[in-house]
């Protein structure tokens, strides 16, 4: 739905109107997108400053600074402690996860944190880091998969932000924020069908995706259907009834297992287990033998 798009431009224009912003993620590897996008949108501008990454690889900076223009300069260092005390004059953007900005050396040091995959970051993780901005952007998906997490959080402090603020909606409604309601990845056919099943209607597929199709089976995709699948089943567009309406959803996942089904190829016949050794006796144990695959 162009959320990394959205968010890069919003940092940028952020910083063009002199406000420091954070990148906040629960992973490097996604603070290092959103960071990576904001740096170009930076240097088509012609921005002039420095930018901080916290933590991460010596080789993740290095190919930030590549991406830079003239006037920028990525500066990594291991960890938010090492900027204790350093007014971060001249710093544009700071990214780290949510462990670096719940450091006492970054309280209050950036104007507005953005949170990208705020779906995955446990709302305790979020409070944490918020001390370190006045004001939090959430972006992502709370219909998406939790972030793997080994820490126990009590109460509903394991939730993410996102789930916290919406209390069950499945898109974000206009008092709260803005909902990107168009996807450019999912084929119609399948962003029907989600949007049905998991978003409530709200979620559309952008023209360029029609084009797009799933090599799943040998057989030639039919015109408008993914390859191998009968077409979906048609949402009328005049008003039906209340049973025609229940039992649309009903059609639509009964019509995705038969695509799911019927273009995979056979799967292939898996080896014979391999046989039971006999046991082997010493005395009065008896200890099975152990083969190594």
């Amino acid at each position: 739905t162009g959320k990394t798009f959205v968010g890069s431009r919003a940092a940028a224009a952020l910083i063009a109107a002199s406000r420091r912003v954070g990148v906040l993620a629960h992973s490097h590897a996604a603070v290092h997108n959103m960071v990576e996008k904001t740096i170009g949108a930076l240097s088509r501008a012609g921005a002039r400053g420095r930018l901080v990454k916290i933590g991460g690889d010596k080789e993740e900076a290095a190919r930030l600074q590549r991406g830079c223009g003239e006037g920028l300069r990525v500066e990594r260092v291991a960890s938010a402690s090492a900027l204790k005390g350093e007014p971060l004059k001249g710093v544009l953007l700071v990214g780290g996860t949510a462990w670096a900005f719940s450091s006492e050396a970054l309280a209050g040091q950036v104007d507005v944190l953005l949170v990208d995959e705020a779906g995955q970051l446990p709302l305790a993780n979020l409070v944490g880091a918020s001390r370190a901005a006045d004001s939090l952007v959430l972006l992502g998906d709370q219909m998406q998969l939790p972030a793997p997490c080994e820490g126990t959080h009590p109460a509903e402090s394991g939730r993410s932000g996102l789930e916290h603020l919406l209390r069950g909606e499945p898109t974000v409604p206009p008092s709260l924020g803005v909902s990107l309601s168009e996807s450019h990845r999912l084929h119609p056919a399948l962003c029907s069908l989600v949007s049905e099943l998991v978003y409530s209607g709200h979620l559309s597929s952008h023209a360029s995706a029609a084009r797009r199709s799933l090599a799943l089976g040998q057989r030639p995709p039919a015109a408008g259907c993914l390859p191998g699948c009968a077409a979906p089943p048609a949402s009328s567009a005049s008003t039906s009834s209340t049973a025609e309406t229940a039992s649309r959803p009903r059609r639509r996942r009964a019509w995705w297992r038969s695509c799911a089904t019927s273009s995979l190829p056979p799967l292939p016949v898996p080896p014979p287990p391999l046989p039971t050794p006999p046991p082997v006796s010493y005395t009065h144990l008896t200890l099975p033998t152990i083969y190594s695959v």
